[in-house]
């Protein structure tokens, strides 16, 4: 079933637990687990059509990668620019 894959990606147990590891990434200043963490929510946003979610998770990756300019981090913060963009 092709849906499988975005219903478990958007399973309420997947997103508490990126919640909680985007709180601890921002406690621990952990700017390149937080831009993962952010990128992975903008997924599980646009998945359930959370339009709004996943645009203020872009806005805060490229808040983020503007201030930790890694590869890493610039990477995960325009890769899903265009997905919030539609």
């Amino acid at each position: 079933m092709p849906l499988a894959g975005v219903n478990q990606i958007a399973a309420p147990v997947n997103q508490q637990n990126l919640l909680r590891a985007r709180l601890l990434c921002e406690q621990l200043g952990q700017s390149q687990l937080l831009a993962l963490v952010l990128a992975h929510l903008v997924f599980v946003h646009f998945s359930v059509k959370n339009f709004a979610g996943a645009r203020e998770c872009t806005e805060q990756l490229q808040d983020l990668a503007a201030r930790t300019p890694d590869e890493i981090t610039c990477f995960l913060a325009r890769y899903p620019s265009g997905f919030s963009a539609i």
